[in-house]
């Protein structure tokens, strides 16, 4: 069974939730320097060009933010995920949620393995 899909799409929502929570506290002054983390997924994967597997224009792609398509979005993820800048965001993304006693890692691998646990008991 090919599994990375579904993983990439829930470290996706994981990301995106985490960033609404970065962006709540940027808001209040908690925060300096937001890590951007959506917009440096999507350079990336606009860049990296696997989303014409699934939508033929770059404005149908980009038209799926927000929409129950944005699960292509999250297939893509999984290209771009450990690409440098993508990376540094991330790490932006752990320290500021982190410098606010929100420990952003530990939340991604325990949403990530109540998805293999459930699809470990599907089987």
């Amino acid at each position: 069974a090919n599994i990375g899909p579904m993983f990439a799409d829930a470290m996706y929502k994981v990301i995106k939730e985490l960033e609404i929570i970065e962006n709540k506290l940027h808001m209040n002054g908690q925060i300096p320097v937001k890590s951007n983390i959506s917009r440096v997924i999507m350079d990336e994967i606009i860049n990296d060009g696997r989303w014409r597997k699934y939508v033929k224009t770059l404005g149908e792609f980009l038209n799926l933010v927000n929409t129950r398509n944005e699960y292509i979005i999250g297939l893509c993820t999984r290209y771009v995920i450990n690409k440098q800048n993508v990376r540094h965001s991330l790490k932006i993304l752990y320290k500021n949620l982190m410098i606010n006693n929100i420990d952003a890692e530990k939340k991604l691998i325990e949403y990530l393995s109540e998805k293999i646990t459930y699809y470990l008991l599907l089987r």
